[in-house]
Parts: C-alpha cells; sequence; structure tokens
C-alpha cells in the first residue's frame, strides 16, 4: 500500500498550488475533485479553496470542458446510454447540471436506438441458445440498462434484436 504524504505546513498555500499542479499533470480532476484530493493530503479548508480558484482563474481546471471530453469520448469508445455518462461525469465531480449538460450535448444526434440495437445484438450473440425467452429478455434489458439507455429505448431495442434473430419462431 502506498502511503501519501501529508502536508507539512497544512496553511502553505504555495505547497498546495505545487501539489496541484503536480496531480493535473497526471490527470484532468474537477474542480470538487481536485479540491478533496487536496484536503485529504491535509491542507487546511481555506488554502484548498483559495488553491482550486486561482487554478480555475488561471484556466487549467475547466470543469465544462472536462464534462464535454469524457462525455464525448465515452460516446465514441462503445454504445452508451446519456444515463451512464452522466453517472460517470457525477463520478468524476462534475457538477449535475454541467454533467446533464455534456452528457446531452456529446449525445447530440446520435440515435439512442440503434446505440441500444447495436449492443443488443453483440449481446445476443454471446448468449446460450438453451436459454429461455424470458432469460434472454431480463439480460438484455440488464446489459442496456447498465449501460445507460433508457427503460423504453432497452426494451424497444431488446424486442427488435429478438425479433430479428427469429428465436423462437
Amino acid at each position: 500500500m502506498r502511503v501519501r504524504k501529508q502536508a507539512k505546513d497544512p496553511g502553505d498555500t504555495e505547497a498546495a498550488y505545487a501539489l496541484a499542479l503536480r496531480m493535473l499533470g497526471v490527470r484532468a480532476s474537477s474542480r470538487r475533485r481536485l479540491g478533496e484530493r487536496l484536503a485529504r493530503r491535509g491542507f487546511e479548508r481555506e488554502v484548498v479553496e483559495a488553491v482550486v480558484e486561482r487554478l480555475v482563474s488561471n484556466g487549467i481546471i475547466d470543469d465544462a470542458a472536462l464534462a464535454e471530453s469524457v462525455a464525448r469520448v465515452s460516446f465514441e469508445n462503445s454504445p452508451t446510454g446519456r444515463r451512464l455518462v452522466e453517472a460517470k461525469l457525477l463520478r468524476r465531480g462534475i457538477d449535475r447540471g454541467v454533467a446533464e449538460s455534456a452528457a446531452r450535448d456529446a449525445a447530440g444526434d446520435r440515435d439512442a436506438l440503434a446505440d441500444a440495437r447495436r449492443l443488443a445484438a453483440r449481446k445476443l450473440r454471446t448468449m446460450p441458445a438453451s436459454l429461455e425467452p424470458d432469460a434472454v429478455r431480463r439480460r438484455l434489458l440488464g446489459a442496456l440498462s447498465r449501460r445507460g439507455f433508457e427503460p423504453e429505448i432497452a426494451r424497444e431495442a431488446a424486442e427488435a434484436e429478438i425479433g430479428a434473430a427469429k428465436l423462437w419462431s
């Protein structure tokens, strides 16, 4: 287990700023997440707030740009629903309003049903042929829900792909 160094002087703003820059050099971070990390290192709340505000005012931390980037990449990598992208952004410390806006913008003109059908078709190919129809539906709906698709979209995609596969004709 790695032991993290604690702040030698919890009131040292420059040490906190230098540490924050090192942290941001490794991974982009939201203002909330960076503040939490500095606080865990033992810096005083006022110091953490001052450092985070300085980074924001210098344009080094931009939650909206981070959210937009993460959302865009999330949609590009695999069939994903908007709810999953929003949840991912919230876990990264992005404000709910910014997360919703970024996910909505990144989803743009994507066809959620087409994405869900693509994922359902892929999942359907890997399921045992001996499964009962209800088990197949449950598994597809679960997979689509975990990937953040709305229940109506998940249901429609699952039914469409089951119908297209003609499993129980």
